[in-house]
């Protein structure tokens, strides 16, 4: 699968003043899997759900107008509405999340107490319209009760290193 990753520091999500050189950090793999679960769930590295347009050197700077094609998206669950909470453990035993779901990972700010975590969902076939992206992962923060922010067609998201995780391999 084509997704595009930012290797460059696990450390970088600290660092706000250096989101710009987080932005431009992306290089695109072909990867299997197991490789993107482990390196966003073990390694802690941030992917975008996006292959990108490259620079002479290999960079991608994760903007809009860089989005090539998608063939990965994800869910941001954050419980912070407490009618719907979903606790992490219920999510990865959810009949629709084991038979289709890629992994599942808790983030660093998630706690026994309030779990947060995502879900990724390798896509069958790879999307090339922008807006099709957008809507897809409208529908798919609709039906999780996801984070509404994240549904940009060039989406990132932070790995967490060894995180609670579960690979599901679909």
């Amino acid at each position: 699968m084509k997704v595009a990753l930012n290797k460059t520091s696990v450390e970088m999500k600290n660092k706000v003043k250096k989101m710009g050189m987080y932005n431009t950090c992306f290089r695109n793999y072909d990867i299997e899997p197991r490789e993107f679960y482990e390196t966003v769930a073990v390694e802690g590295y941030p992917f975008c759900i996006a292959k990108l347009e490259e620079d002479e050197y290999g960079n991608c700077n994760k903007k809009t107008e860089n989005f090539v094609s998608c063939g990965i998206i994800a869910v941001d669950i954050d419980n912070e509405d407490p009618d719907n909470y979903w606790p992490y453990e219920d999510a990865v035993a959810n009949p629709f999340v084991v038979k289709n779901a890629l992994c599942g990972y808790t983030t660093p700010s998630s706690t026994e107490e309030h779990n947060r975590f995502r879900i990724s969902f390798e896509l069958p076939d790879t999307i090339t319209d922008k807006d099709e992206v957008v809507q897809l992962n409208k529908a798919l923060n609709f039906k999780f009760n996801g984070d509404t922010a994240t549904v940009s067609c060039v989406q990132s998201f932070f790995g967490c290193t060894n995180s609670k995780s579960e690979f599901f391999g679909n």
